[in-house]
């Protein structure tokens, strides 16, 4: 599914706000606290890393992420979203898969 929503954010910007929208709706049905914060948590999860489904799971969420924040043609909202997912941790995945990776 994140993969559709990706192509979604890509092919037009109706489509960014649709699937920005739809987040934003997800966040309020699952009452979590901020935007993004499922998709985010998603990345940490260390369940089934060796299930090869999973490792694709995670790969379509980071180019989910990827298209939400690169779509924009404003560079002022694209540094908006890119902020906001600073905010939930995105760089804390990063630095701790690059320290997995190097061992």
């Amino acid at each position: 599914m994140a993969d559709v929503l990706a192509a979604l954010c890509v092919l037009s910007l109706e489509g960014h706000r649709l699937v920005l929208n739809a987040l934003s709706d997800f966040r309020n049905i699952h009452e979590e606290k901020y935007r993004f914060e499922h998709l985010v948590d998603t990345l940490t999860s260390n369940d089934d890393e060796e299930n090869s489904s999973f490792v694709e799971y995670k790969t379509a969420c980071l180019s989910l992420i990827n298209a939400i924040v690169n779509s924009p043609e404003e560079v002022e909202e694209r540094v908006i979203l890119r902020e906001e997912f600073t905010r939930r941790g995105l760089e804390e995945v990063f630095a701790v898969s690059c320290l997995i990776l190097c061992y």
